[in-house]
């Protein structure tokens, strides 16, 4: 049985993912209604409502999700790599590094 309380947490995720993502869609400077925002991405009209959730805030959104994704596989890589499941960027000292490429950031564009 042990199996179940992951899946369970899995699916409790999942389902905390949908609701950030349409909450994303929703919710902004400008407020939009569920209807507003299911029409605009099934039916694009070119009106205020539509182009606000479909210019701006879907593609933040896929936007978040594509970024997240990476950054989960980058840490399961190297986790994976260092067979360490404790493994943090500090162990390859790309902490140092990327303190050595902003610090150079703005030396060179300051």
């Amino acid at each position: 049985m042990p199996a179940r309380p992951t899946l369970l947490a899995t699916a409790g995720a999942l389902v905390a993912l949908a609701v950030a993502c349409v909450l994303s869609l929703l919710v902004g400077a400008r407020t939009v209604p569920l209807d507003a925002a299911w029409q605009a991405v099934l039916a694009f009209d070119p009106g205020s409502a539509d182009h606000v959730v479909l210019a701006s805030r879907l593609q933040r959104t896929l936007a978040g999700l594509a970024v997240g994704v990476a950054l989960a596989l980058a840490g399961a890589g190297l986790q994976g790599m260092t067979r360490n499941p404790l493994a943090d960027p500090g162990i390859l000292g790309l902490n140092s590094g990327a303190a050595a490429a902003v610090a150079t950031g703005v030396y060179l564009f300051s």
